[in-house]
Protein backbone atom coordinates (compact mmCIF):
# COMPACT_ATOMS: atom_id res chain seq x y z
CA UNK A 1 0.00 0.00 0.00
CA UNK A 2 1.15 3.31 -0.87
CA UNK A 3 0.66 6.74 1.40
CA UNK A 4 1.06 9.76 -0.36
CA UNK A 5 1.73 12.16 2.23
CA UNK A 6 0.06 15.47 1.25
CA UNK A 7 -0.48 19.50 3.21
CA UNK A 8 -2.87 21.71 1.99
CA UNK A 9 -1.73 25.25 2.87
CA UNK A 10 -3.49 28.45 2.91
CA UNK A 11 -1.46 31.17 1.27
CA UNK A 12 -2.50 34.13 3.03
CA UNK A 13 -2.01 34.26 6.65
CA UNK A 14 -0.15 31.57 6.33
CA UNK A 15 2.34 32.08 3.71
CA UNK A 16 2.12 35.94 2.95
CA UNK A 17 1.27 38.61 5.07
CA UNK A 18 -1.40 40.06 2.64
CA UNK A 19 -3.70 42.00 5.71
CA UNK A 20 -0.24 43.26 6.52
CA UNK A 21 0.26 44.88 2.92
CA UNK A 22 -3.13 46.22 2.60
CA UNK A 23 -2.57 48.35 5.10
CA UNK A 24 1.15 49.27 3.75
CA UNK A 25 -0.45 49.72 0.30
CA UNK A 26 -4.19 51.12 1.42
CA UNK A 27 -1.43 54.14 3.28
CA UNK A 28 0.77 54.76 0.52
CA UNK A 29 -2.48 55.34 -1.93
CA UNK A 30 -4.84 57.06 0.41
CA UNK A 31 -2.71 58.46 3.39
CA UNK A 32 -5.86 60.96 4.36
CA UNK A 33 -8.08 58.23 4.51
CA UNK A 34 -6.12 55.51 6.43
CA UNK A 35 -5.45 55.29 9.60
CA UNK A 36 -1.53 55.81 11.15
CA UNK A 37 -1.56 52.43 12.35
CA UNK A 38 -2.36 49.27 10.92
CA UNK A 39 -5.30 47.74 12.43
CA UNK A 40 -5.70 44.33 14.29
CA UNK A 41 -7.81 41.93 12.06
CA UNK A 42 -9.76 39.57 14.00
CA UNK A 43 -11.87 38.31 11.67
CA UNK A 44 -12.71 37.75 7.91
CA UNK A 45 -14.38 40.86 7.68
CA UNK A 46 -11.17 42.78 6.62
CA UNK A 47 -13.45 46.14 5.32
CA UNK A 48 -15.20 46.91 8.68
CA UNK A 49 -11.49 47.73 10.02
CA UNK A 50 -10.93 50.26 7.26
CA UNK A 51 -14.30 52.24 7.70
CA UNK A 52 -12.57 55.45 6.04
CA UNK A 53 -11.63 54.34 2.92
CA UNK A 54 -14.88 54.80 0.55
CA UNK A 55 -15.16 51.12 -2.02
CA UNK A 56 -13.18 49.35 0.29
CA UNK A 57 -13.60 45.64 -1.67
CA UNK A 58 -13.23 47.56 -4.89
CA UNK A 59 -9.96 49.08 -4.51
CA UNK A 60 -8.22 46.56 -2.61
CA UNK A 61 -9.82 43.36 -4.90
CA UNK A 62 -9.69 45.31 -8.11
CA UNK A 63 -7.44 48.56 -8.20
CA UNK A 64 -4.66 47.61 -6.17
CA UNK A 65 -5.07 43.82 -5.96
CA UNK A 66 -1.97 43.35 -7.99
CA UNK A 67 0.35 45.16 -5.92
CA UNK A 68 -0.96 43.71 -2.81
CA UNK A 69 -0.42 40.51 -3.80
CA UNK A 70 2.44 41.00 -5.28
CA UNK A 71 4.37 42.56 -2.56
CA UNK A 72 3.41 41.34 0.72
CA UNK A 73 6.05 39.71 2.93
CA UNK A 74 6.72 36.46 2.99
CA UNK A 75 5.68 35.68 7.07
CA UNK A 76 8.44 34.17 9.37
CA UNK A 77 9.51 30.73 9.16
CA UNK A 78 7.63 29.81 5.96
CA UNK A 79 10.99 28.77 4.00
CA UNK A 80 12.10 26.33 6.89
CA UNK A 81 8.45 24.74 7.50
CA UNK A 82 7.95 24.10 3.56
CA UNK A 83 11.61 22.91 3.49
CA UNK A 84 10.83 20.64 6.50
CA UNK A 85 7.87 19.20 4.24
CA UNK A 86 10.27 18.70 1.27
CA UNK A 87 12.74 16.65 3.59
CA UNK A 88 9.84 14.44 3.94
CA UNK A 89 8.93 13.76 0.60
CA UNK A 90 5.42 15.74 1.74
CA UNK A 91 3.54 17.53 -1.39
CA UNK A 92 2.66 20.88 -0.93
CA UNK A 93 -0.51 22.04 -2.16
CA UNK A 94 -1.04 25.78 -1.48
CA UNK A 95 -5.03 26.65 -1.67
CA UNK A 96 -6.61 30.05 -2.15
CA UNK A 97 -9.75 32.14 -2.56
CA UNK A 98 -8.31 34.79 -5.17
CA UNK A 99 -10.39 36.81 -7.85
CA UNK A 100 -9.40 37.46 -10.90
CA UNK A 101 -7.24 40.56 -10.35
CA UNK A 102 -5.53 38.82 -7.87
CA UNK A 103 -3.86 36.07 -9.24
CA UNK A 104 -1.33 37.51 -11.40
CA UNK A 105 0.06 39.41 -8.29
CA UNK A 106 0.42 35.58 -6.53
CA UNK A 107 1.87 33.83 -9.22
CA UNK A 108 4.95 36.69 -8.90
CA UNK A 109 4.29 36.66 -4.97
CA UNK A 110 5.49 32.84 -5.32
CA UNK A 111 7.77 33.36 -8.00
CA UNK A 112 9.98 36.19 -6.40
CA UNK A 113 9.32 34.72 -2.95
CA UNK A 114 11.07 31.34 -3.93
CA UNK A 115 8.42 29.60 -2.43
CA UNK A 116 8.09 26.07 -3.98
CA UNK A 117 5.00 24.04 -3.85
CA UNK A 118 3.54 20.88 -6.10
CA UNK A 119 -0.13 22.43 -6.85
CA UNK A 120 -1.93 25.79 -6.89
CA UNK A 121 -5.45 25.14 -6.52
CA UNK A 122 -7.62 28.12 -6.80
CA UNK A 123 -10.95 28.39 -5.47
CA UNK A 124 -13.62 30.84 -6.61
CA UNK A 125 -15.94 30.54 -4.27
CA UNK A 126 -14.99 30.07 -0.17
CA UNK A 127 -17.32 26.71 0.11
CA UNK A 128 -16.58 24.99 -3.28
CA UNK A 129 -12.77 24.52 -5.22
CA UNK A 130 -12.92 24.81 -8.69
CA UNK A 131 -10.22 21.60 -9.19
CA UNK A 132 -10.94 17.74 -8.93
CA UNK A 133 -7.75 17.04 -6.60
CA UNK A 134 -8.78 14.54 -4.04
Amino acid sequence: MTINNKIMIDIDGVIRDWTGNVFTVLKKHYPNETQPVAPIITNWNIEKFYPDIYDFHHLVFDIHAEEICSSADVLPFVHRALNMLRANKIEIIINSHQTPNMLEGTSKFLINNNIEYDYFVISNNKSKRIDNLT
